[in-house]
């Protein structure tokens, strides 16, 4: 074996080790795959892991073997996990490439890749473990808001491409549901129980209506709508209804706005850095997308108080494609 293959591996079961808890890792012979992870608190539980550099997916190499896991899918029981590593940084991507839903394999062939780390991992844990028809509440216990946007473009005279801005917020003390009434009458509980969740009662906040305001400059026939993910379920969801979509990083960027006499106020304030948006569209549509650009307003004279908003909340906010 190759000493950078080795040396892979080395830095690859320091991050499983630090990130997965309490595993057993083993090096097997198999042309699709290095290692076979136990999770030792549940030992039914295993995945496994194809280690690769971190030019892998951009090489001839990578189509082949995506070909091969396809051809090899039916005879597959266990979860394929890619690993690309780099070396010189000793830090690596991964992401899930062969996934059970339902007990059926699913191929991840548009597979995005996360940093490996406690955050990723959480993710990822949360895809490994639903592979089946039980549903339970998500493990992390970090329940979210799911926020579509949809939104059209123009390619044609009377022709329009469909896309939609996806994002996912945390669920919190600050950040929860309304309260919904307790007088309902029959109807209004059927019409709940047959239509979800009314949409007044999804939270929002500051961050939403940056990004909201920002969507509608570039696209004023928009619609938003709200769900939860809280159970497994749900995470199979947003990946068997997006992974097929082209995903587009659309960076949504701050601009003061304010007379000259406010602007000479804050010369030297920090803005805060963009918040990336992921627009999901087909993928013959993707060309009617090239370009689009999103900026808010930042006021000058509550500058202050709108970057400490934009700042605390950030973290609250996530990008759809970590759960694809």
């Amino acid at each position: 074996m190759k000493d950078n293959k080795w040396r892979r591996i080395q830095i690859a079961a320091t991050l499983l080790y630090r990130y997965c808890g309490k595993v057993r890792i083993e090096g097997v012979s198999s042309r699709l795959w290095d290692l076979v992870v136990t999770v030792l608190n549940n030992p039914q539980y295993q995945f496994v892991v194809k280690l690769v550099s971190s030019s892998f997916r951009q090489t001839t190499e990578y189509k082949t073997y995506l070909q091969e896991i396809e051809t090899n899918k039916s005879s597959c029981s266990k979860p394929i996990v890619l690993l690309c590593v780099n070396e010189k940084e000793e830090t690596a991507k991964i992401g899930l490439l062969l996934g059970f839903f339902w007990n059926r394999a699913y191929l991840n062939d548009s597979l995005v890749m996360n940093k490996f780390n406690e955050s990723s991992w959480a993710i990822l844990n949360e895809r490994l473990t639903a592979i089946d028809r039980n549903i339970h509440p998500i493990m992390s216990g970090k329940y979210m808001v799911i926020k579509e946007i949809f939104v059209s473009a123009r390619n044609g005279i009377n022709s329009y491409s469909e896309g939609r801005f996806v994002y996912l917020r945390n669920l919190s003390e600050t950040y929860k549901m309304q309260v919904s009434p307790n007088n309902l009458s029959f109807k209004e509980k059927f019409d709940r129980l047959l239509n979800g969740i009314p949409q007044h009662e999804y939270p929002t906040d500051f961050l939403d209506k940056i990004i909201q305001d920002a969507v509608s400059k570039q696209f004023p026939d928009n619609n938003l709508h709200s769900s939860l993910m809280i159970f497994s379920s749900e995470i199979r969801d947003v990946f068997l209804k997006y992974n097929s979509y082209s995903k587009i990083d659309i960076p949504l960027t701050f601009i003061v706005e304010g007379n000259i006499n406010e602007l000479k106020k804050i010369i030297g304030t920090i803005l805060p850095s963009s918040v990336i948006l992921n627009l999901l569209t087909l993928p013959p549509n993707e060309s009617n997308f090239n370009g689009i650009s999103l900026s808010y307003g930042l006021k000058a004279n509550n500058i202050a108080n709108e970057i400490k908003g934009i700042i605390d909340l950030q973290p609250s906010y996530h990008q759809v494609k970590e759960y694809l």
